[in-house]
C-alpha cells in the first residue's frame, strides 16, 4: 500500500487564469478527495484538472477537430470542485484551456467502441505555448 500523498482536490478562491512568467497561476487547496474520486487520466491540482496527450495519436479529427474527455472522469472532475480543464500537447508544447462548464454545456458526448467520452471543438479552448524546438532563427544582415 502506497503512503504517497494525493494531488490537492477541491474548489479554491481565485485561479483565474492569470499569466506569470508565462505560466498560468497554479490555485492550491486545502481539502484532498480520495483517488476513486478522481478522473482516471491526468491530475487535479486546486480547481485545473490537466491532462497531457499527442496530439497526433490522441486528438479527434472527425467530423471537427476536438479534445475529448472520458464521460466519468467529466464527472468526477466536477463533483471535486474543478472549474479548469487543461489539456498539454506534448508534440508541439502548446497548452488548450477551458472552462469546465463549457466543456459540459457545449460538449458532444460519443461512443467509438471505448466508451462514453465527451467531445469539445478546439474554437472553445484558449491556446498558449512555446515555440517548437528548432524553430527558424531569422538572422540580421548588420
Amino acid at each position: 500500500m502506497s503512503t504517497k500523498k494525493q494531488p490537492a482536490v477541491g474548489k479554491t478562491a481565485g485561479g483565474d487564469w492569470t499569466e506569470r512568467g508565462g505560466q498560468p497561476a497554479q490555485a492550491h487547496s486545502t481539502t484532498q478527495a480520495p483517488r476513486a474520486q478522481q478522473p482516471s487520466h491526468g491530475r487535479i491540482v486546486g480547481d485545473v484538472w490537466r491532462k497531457s496527450a499527442r496530439k497526433s495519436e490522441h486528438m479527434l479529427w472527425k467530423p471537427k477537430p476536438s479534445w475529448c474527455v472520458d464521460l466519468p472522469d467529466l464527472e468526477r472532475a466536477e463533483a471535486a470542485g474543478v472549474r479548469w480543464f487543461e489539456i498539454r500537447e506534448t508534440e508541439e508544447g502548446r497548452v488548450y484551456r477551458v472552462a469546465l462548464a463549457t466543456f459540459r454545456l457545449r460538449g458532444e458526448l460519443f461512443d467509438r467502441g471505448h466508451g462514453q467520452q465527451v467531445r469539445l471543438a478546439l474554437g472553445y479552448f484558449q491556446t498558449s505555448g512555446q515555440p517548437e524546438p528548432g524553430g527558424a532563427v531569422q538572422l540580421s544582415l548588420f
